[in-house]
């Protein structure tokens, strides 16, 4: 009987563990720990692009040559991107809902002329696994990204998503101001 209760507590022990791990991880307690180069601005870290893989997607529009005498694309756009995958928990959708509900609200006008663009992508369907390595993913996250004149020139994970979550008011400004300061050129 005693080795039962010993073994039931030691299980317990390495579950418990696993969870505080989990959770130490989700949170960005270990973003210090080997962070690749990039630019840092103000403490936070504004990712060069990795070049091997620009992100692009069937939803991103061709690029049309003024020969055919139609507007060239935007040469600048701001795109935030909910990366998740297959299996989705509550706060995962929430995380999406309230984002996506941030920018349509705080910026419409900018979303209707192109300057800001919304965009879902599960990385677990076939072909968008390369997202993971180019924004270094290690949990379902949001990142804004840059693109000028077709090519990303930055970006940045949103890796407060996580603890800011808990008060919906303060997730929708934190959505809000990185977007803000993206638009206007200084992110940080």
């Amino acid at each position: 009987m005693k080795f039962k209760g010993i073994l039931t507590l030691a299980l317990l022990c390495i579950v418990a563990a696993s969870v505080a791990f989990t959770i130490m991880k989700d949170s960005g307690a270990n973003a210090d720990s080997e962070k690749p180069a990039g630019q840092s601005v103000a403490g936070a870290d504004v990712k060069e692009p990795v070049t091997e893989t620009a992100p692009v997607t069937e939803d991103d529009p061709p690029a049309v040559s003024n020969d055919a005498g139609l507007t060239p694309p935007q040469s600048r756009k701001i795109i935030v991107y909910y990366f998740h995958g297959d299996v989705r928990c509550v706060t995962c959708r929430k995380i999406e809902a309230l984002a996506h509900d941030t920018l349509d609200s705080a910026f419409k006008a900018e979303q209707d002329s192109g300057l800001v663009e919304w965009k879902t992508i599960n990385v677990d369907q076939k072909g968008n696994d390369h997202y993971v390595n180019t924004y270094q993913l290690t949990t379902r996250s949001i990142v804004i990204s840059e693109i000028s004149d077709g090519s990303e020139t930055r970006w940045k994970n949103l890796d407060r998503i996580w603890t800011k979550i808990r008060d919906e008011n303060e997730y929708g400004d934190y959505i809000q101001s990185e977007v803000r300061m993206w638009l206007e050129g200084s992110p940080q």
